[in-house]
């Protein structure tokens, strides 16, 4: 359970309080610290439920008969009241406690009626003060942009709609509580989804580099077989004239799933795409030209030769890149990649080689998380 400092510090980060440094600070403790995440989650939880209450409140059935029910009574009375002024002395004393009784009832029913109001008027309020608006924000920094085939504008874009940048143009679309997406040059892009925690695009082409808030919410692109994660993960993207992109990650990880299969690409790695669809061998940005030129050369031919002079002249920064030819490669010469790794990045005791070689998801990823800790 999270102590009171990092409750507080817990609440100052949902209400927007902390200052830049201490916001990562906290994001850091958010991924060490599974109770604080998930207290995190259960105030998202109330915001989007919150957000999902209706703005108008009808009181239930039972509470407008007894109202009801009270006004009758209250009518009846009222004409006892009348009947009994003619009366004696005695029953005038009567009379007064039946007006004392029917103002408090009178009281009750304002009360029960200022009650009802203010709640209603409370749900109003936090629906409107929480909730996240159907649209993302655009803000553009130069140059002209369209939604659909039109100028736009309007500097907000929902789902459905297509988002065209202009050529030596640059703007930002702000995608409520997950990140930004800093946009340039000639881009096209269809908004799928801006679900506060899930937001989603479609890209045809362009250059988009995103930037994500300390959340636990997730940014997704879709390009045709292919599909990105970004679970808290700074990335840039950008496309040529052949319609190949190129993905480089700078901060923690990118999951890309591709033929069913989903793939993780650590940061300070280049990820290229042929035709928006054909993934090419990962590379670190520390590595060499020359093991970059192997890489390049090999996904061209796929030569046995290649593959072997790879394997040989890998060093530890090429350890992903490795771990990636795992399942690019056949058995017989997997078997020579996970010897080579394991002499870098030895296999964990409780990882079984066997089932690396028929590329087991839970020891593939048990080994991946091993390299990725040690270096990094």
């Amino acid at each position: 359970m999270p102590n009171e400092e990092q409750k507080i510090l817990l609440h100052d980060y949902f209400d927007g309080l902390l200052s830049p440094e201490e916001e990562a600070d906290f994001q850091t403790l958010l991924m060490e610290n599974r109770s604080l995440a998930i207290e995190l989650g259960k105030l998202k939880d109330l915001k989007r439920r919150l957000k999902n209450m209706p703005l108008s409140f009808e009181p239930p059935p039972k509470i407008i008969n007894n109202i009801t029910d009270k006004l009758l009574t209250l009518e009846s009375t009222q004409k006892e009241e009348k009947s009994k002024k003619r009366s004696s002395r005695k029953n005038k004393k009567t009379e007064k406690k039946n007006r004392k009784t029917s103002s408090e009832v009178i009281l009750n029913i304002i009360i029960i009626i200022l009650l009802l109001a203010l709640g209603a008027g409370g749900v109003y309020y936090f629906y409107f003060i929480n909730k996240v608006e159907a649209t993302w924000r655009i803000s553009p920094i130069s140059g002209q942009y369209k939604i659909g085939n039109n100028i736009h504008p309007l500097k907000e874009i929902s789902e459905e709609q297509i988002f065209k940048l202009g050529k030596n143009s640059e703007a930002e679309i702000y995608i409520n509580d997950i990140g930004t997406l800093h946009l340039k040059g000639k881009t096209v892009l269809k908004v799928i989804s801006i679900d506060p925690d899930h937001g989603s695009i479609s890209l045809s082409y362009g250059h988009l580099e995103y930037i994500p808030k300390p959340s636990l919410g997730q940014f997704q692109i879709v390009m045709n077989d292919l599909l990105i994660t970004s679970k808290n993960s700074k990335f840039e993207i950008y496309s040529d004239d052949l319609g190949d992109f190129t993905i480089e990650i700078l901060s923690n990880f990118l999951e890309i799933k591709f033929k069913e299969i989903v793939l993780r690409f650590a940061h300070d790695y280049v990820v290229k795409i042929e035709a928006g669809q054909v993934l090419k061998t990962p590379y670190s940005i520390k590595t060499s030209p020359e093991f970059i030129k192997l890489l390049n050369d090999y996904d061209y031919n796929h030569d046995t030769n290649m593959l072997l002079k790879i394997i040989d002249t890998a060093s530890k920064n090429d350890a992903l890149t490795l771990h990636f030819l795992l399942s690019q490669v056949d058995p017989a010469k997997r078997e020579l990649i996970i010897d080579k790794l394991n002499t870098i990045i030895p296999l964990p005791y409780d990882v079984d080689k066997g089932k690396i070689l028929i590329l087991d998801k839970r020891e593939m990823n048990k080994w991946w998380n091993e390299i990725y800790s040690d270096i990094y």
